[in-house]
């Protein structure tokens, strides 16, 4: 009876304890401009805004962004996945937007568009939405090259309020992807609809107070600690085994 109890206990324990969790900051993120003459050269990559969906003078918004995972140890088993970003300004119209995995490296750059949402002329090492980095180096389509399946979508609500994007079976294995081979790590694209005009969406960006920036929360099983016999066992569960062991004896009485 107190061996079951002991291992019973004991496996709870571990399997709380094999679980991590971290919430990374972007490392890059950026906005292109496309589909209105004039817009194609346009960048945003060091304002406090990214954008996405279409304004009222049917100029469309993307809006791209990239996380440093060298915190997770090579081989850990990607369990959970959730972007989050924070919406300040958004039209009511055509709320989905969605999150595509990118397929091709790009560079943030310099350019700060400010608040209007219609980005300033690119200088060298912008991404616009003919080139990955600005003026050399075109993306393979324009408007930038990424997984035509999305990772995960969202409808978003008010603005004034974070939205997450996950958990989702394809966002996760975006990340497990990436862990096991960290040069295709190019990040994600978010698309709102476009095929309407004046759904433009606002969200900060990296650049934007620390309270509102994004976010990547990820939870993961770290390699081999069960293998290793190398499992912490933290004060919670130390107490939750000496009342089972306690119950036990007490029941053998």
């Amino acid at each position: 009876m107190l061996r079951r109890a002991f291992m019973a206990c004991f496996l709870v324990c571990a399997g709380e304890a094999a679980a991590a969790e971290l919430t990374l900051s972007a490392l890059q993120d950026a906005s292109i401009f496309g589909g209105a003459a004039g817009y194609e050269q346009a960048a945003d990559g060091a304002g406090p805004y990214l954008w996405t969906s279409v304004t009222a003078a049917g100029v469309a918004r993307r809006a791209l962004l990239r996380f440093d995972l060298s915190a997770i140890p090579a081989g850990s088993q990607v369990q959970q996945v959730e972007l989050s970003l924070y919406l300040s300004r958004a039209q009511d119209r055509d709320p989905l937007v969605s999150a595509h995995r990118l397929l091709a490296a790009w560079t943030e750059g310099p350019a700060n568009g400010g608040g209007q949402g219609h980005g300033t002329p690119a200088a060298a090492g912008d991404v616009t939405w003919v080139r990955r980095s600005f003026p050399g180096q075109p993306w393979a389509q324009p408007g930038g090259d990424f997984d035509a399946l999305p990772s995960a979508s969202v409808n978003l609500g008010f603005s004034g309020e974070r939205y997450t994007w996950g958990p989702a079976p394809r966002l996760s294995a975006d990340v497990q992807g990436w862990l096991a081979d960290p040069a295709s790590n190019h990040g994600w694209i978010l698309i709102g609809v476009e095929n309407n005009s004046q759904n433009a969406k606002r969200f900060e960006s990296r650049d934007s107070p620390p309270s509102v920036r994004p976010t990547l929360r990820v939870v993961y099983a770290p390699p081999a600690l069960a293998e290793q016999g190398d499992i912490p066992v933290p004060l919670w569960a130390l107490g939750a085994l000496g009342a089972v062991l306690m119950g036990a004896m007490l029941r053998q009485r």
